[in-house]
């Protein structure tokens, strides 16, 4: 059975909304699970969030995709591998064309609120991609790793996005730059379209650019249940603050998360890339903030299974940054989410 909204696996939740320390704190989720014993004050990544777009949500694949952990299998069937990505859709976007200054056209994404360019650029060198984004006007810049990862549709592949309302070079393996450039460094992050992993790229090379106009902001977290939980009330995602004891197997993530009750909640499931790409630092790439998740430095299983590769599935490298795919039969940290 496939979950449709978050909202409504939470029996009894409730909607609210509180304007804390730069952050508008929203969700659809239950108290007991929010409301620490003392207020805890909000990270200073929250500063950052002021002044963005009140995001409440994270969209989510548009095409659902399911395995065994072997082979393809029915996402309304697969109860060997219950929890993944496809099974759960949650906050899943549609897109709006919409007229732009100059008579071009962008499109919109309804739960980002981000208007985004049409279509891609020929490869550039990052700076050129910089170039290319302010010459557009209007605000329009290149999208940060957040943004650029939201519109990955990871129930398809070659090309990763299967948005009518978008226009796609027929070279799908492309990748795409962000703005997310480490210190120090000659290189930036860069996502390819043509499965949707995320890898950093010598800046004087080639690669697309699709231009973006908006912000949402930086992630907004706080500790929660008596510091068992940390919230994002930028995205309205609660997450596992401390990781399970022992790397697991896709298939045993899965279940374990299926399984959890923790702060007062059974709701939980293994979270899918793209929620935790939300979670990953722009400026140096470091995947979990340490302050909140102190054992993140390793590589952390997703929900999502690869369509190229149905035997293997996504993960967050929490040592590189970088967001690739392994076997299933492999392990890797178990970090759930609600």
């Amino acid at each position: 059975m496939i979950v449709q909204s978050r909202i409504a696996r939470s029996l009894g939740a409730v909607a609210w909304a509180l304007s804390l320390g730069g952050c508008e704190i929203v969700g659809g989720i239950e108290e007991r699970t929010l409301a620490p014993d003392e207020p805890t004050p909000m990270a200073a990544s929250c500063a950052a969030s002021a002044g963005a777009s009140s995001l409440v949500a994270w969209p989510d694949s548009k095409t659902s995709f399911c395995t065994n952990g072997d082979m393809p299998v029915s996402c309304e069937s697969a109860s060997h591998g219950a929890g993944q990505d496809g099974q759960y859709l949650v906050d899943v976007p549609t897109y709006e064309k919409i007229p732009l200054p100059g008579g071009a056209f962008g499109v919109r994404d309804d739960v980002t609120g981000l208007v985004w360019e049409k279509s891609g650029t020929n490869p550039l060198s990052w700076n050129e991609a910089q170039a290319h984004c302010m010459g557009i006007g209007e605000g329009f810049r290149l999208p940060t790793r957040a943004e650029l990862a939201s519109l990955v549709d990871y129930g398809l592949a070659d090309p990763a996005l299967g948005e009518d309302a978008f226009l796609v070079p027929t070279s799908t393996t492309d990748l795409y730059w962000t703005d997310a450039a480490p210190p120090n460094t000659a290189v930036a992050w860069a996502i390819s379209f043509g499965e949707g992993g995320v890898t950093r790229l010598d800046r004087g090379l080639g690669a697309r650019a699709r231009c973006v106009l908006g912000s949402i902001g930086a992630p907004c977290l706080s500790e929660q249940a008596k510091g068992q939980t940390v919230i994002d009330t930028r995205t309205g995602l609660v997450w596992q603050k401390e990781a399970r004891d022992g790397a697991a197997t896709w298939l045993d993530a899965l279940a374990h998360c299926e399984g959890l009750t923790l702060g007062g909640a059974d709701d939980w499931r293994l979270p899918s890339i793209k929620e935790l790409s939300s979670l990953v630092s722009e400026s140096d790439g470091a995947p979990l903030p340490p302050e909140f998740f102190p054992d993140g430095q390793d590589r952390i299983w997703s929900s999502t299974p690869s369509v190229r590769s149905p035997d293997a599935a996504w993960y967050l490298d929490g040592v590189s940054g970088s967001v690739a795919h392994q076997g299933t039969a492999m392990t890797a940290q178990v970090r759930c989410v609600r």
